[in-house]
């Protein structure tokens, strides 16, 4: 027998009435006894703890994304003004230092074909473009770099026989200011500016003459021929381990302070200038070892000389 309903909910078939969130206010009010009808009710009856007003994510979302585009304008703009100083310097650096080097092509060093001498201020100008555009110098270290280029070049041109050691110099310079720039990253064997061979090497032009004032040196009782022969050997031991690629020249200049410090001792002290020279051979020889595996092949037989003490 069917039932029926009159229009009324509450029947058999009728749909199950399903909570609304937009509700959930209303029941929040009614469970803490805000309704009448709930007052009314005994104290035993347990109240739903009240959760408070609930907040609208959509607000976060608008203040994040604003501060959002506030950092990154902020960002783009200062990265703009980066962008025109450094192509500006870059620009300086191109059309006023580079340039100053040129000057050197109009020479002709004694011994030297001007083919090569040009090729050699050719590579030297594209070094100085690449150490101008690295972003290593400001303005005011590249127009003393100008100076100092213009300089050099007024000495060679005064005197000619000067002038390769003029643009050896200015190698040294840029390799002891960024030595990386003349790396190729992407390979061990090769040099995105490779040191033109009509230039003594930084450890010929740098490193060895450090031991020259030993030459005039007398150290007491020692026969000055020998003498003389070690100092020669020492230099000839400098400049076999400053050959390898593996020394840096941020090494090569603390070799150099170490040779200085020694050769001033010894002048001080011309009684302990075996010792110091002793020293200063060891110390070349235990890089040695670091820096050629095969160090018969790549040192050769520079024996140590008889008149150092033994180790």
């Amino acid at each position: 027998m069917s039932s029926s309903t009159n229009g009324r909910c509450g029947g058999p078939h009728d749909p199950i009435r399903r909570l609304r969130y937009d509700e959930s206010p209303a029941l929040m009010e009614k469970a803490r006894g805000r309704s009448p009808r709930v007052r009314n009710r005994g104290a035993g009856t347990a109240a739903i703890p009240w959760l408070g007003p609930g907040h609208s994510g959509r607000r976060f979302v608008i203040l994040a994304l604003i501060a959002f585009l506030i950092v990154s304008g902020a960002l783009y703009l200062v990265f703009r003004e980066w962008r025109a100083w450094y192509r500006a310097r870059a620009a300086y650096g191109a059309s006023q230092v580079a340039p100053a080097i040129d000057a050197f092509a109009e020479l002709n060093p004694p011994d030297l074909s001007p083919r090569e001498w040009r090729d050699a201020v050719a590579r030297t100008h594209e070094l100085l473009v690449t150490v101008t555009a690295s972003n290593l110098l400001g303005l005011t270290e590249m127009r003393e770099l100008r100076g100092e280029l213009q300089r050099a070049a007024a000495r060679a041109q005064d005197q000619p026989a000067t002038a390769v050691g003029e643009l050896a110099a200015v190698w040294d310079d840029m390799a002891e200011r960024g030595e990386f720039l003349m790396k190729d990253t992407r390979s061990f064997d090769h040099d995105r500016h490779p040191r033109p061979t009509i230039l003594p090497s930084y450890g010929k032009d740098r490193v060895a003459p450090g031991l020259d004032p030993l030459d005039s040196l007398a150290p007491p009782g020692v026969d000055p021929a020998r003498w003389r022969e070690a100092v020669a050997r020492t230099r000839e031991l400098v400049l076999e381990v400053t050959r390898s690629r593996l020394i840096s020249t941020i090494r090569m200049m603390e070799l150099r302070k170490e040779i200085n410090e020694a050769v001033d001792r010894a002048r001080a002290h011309p009684a302990s200038a075996v010792g110091e020279l002793a020293a200063v051979w060891d110390r070349l020889d235990r890089a040695g070892r670091m820096l050629y595996p095969d160090r018969k092949a790549a040192i050769g037989q520079l024996a140590r000389p008889e008149i150092f003490p033994p180790r």
